[in-house]
């Protein structure tokens, strides 16, 4: 298992990606204003996007949920 963060936003708020490095599948959590790069990873990595998780219901948490 890996995890890779993301540092972004006015904040310095946290978004994470958990990959699995057998499979490929990964979950991102929190994914704020830091979710455009962890959408990079992601698509640049090839990775599997099986869930997105949020801890809490703050703007800076959920703010890059669209993308």
């Amino acid at each position: 298992m890996q995890i890779r963060t993301f540092t972004g936003g006015g904040f310095g708020q946290n978004a994470y990606l958990v990959i699995c490095q057998t499979t490929s599948a990964c979950v991102a959590v929190d994914p704020g204003a830091g979710a455009t790069t962890l959408v990079s990873a992601i698509e640049e990595d090839d990775l599997d996007l099986q869930a997105v998780l949020l801890t809490h219901a703050h703007l800076d948490h959920v703010e890059g949920i669209s993308d």
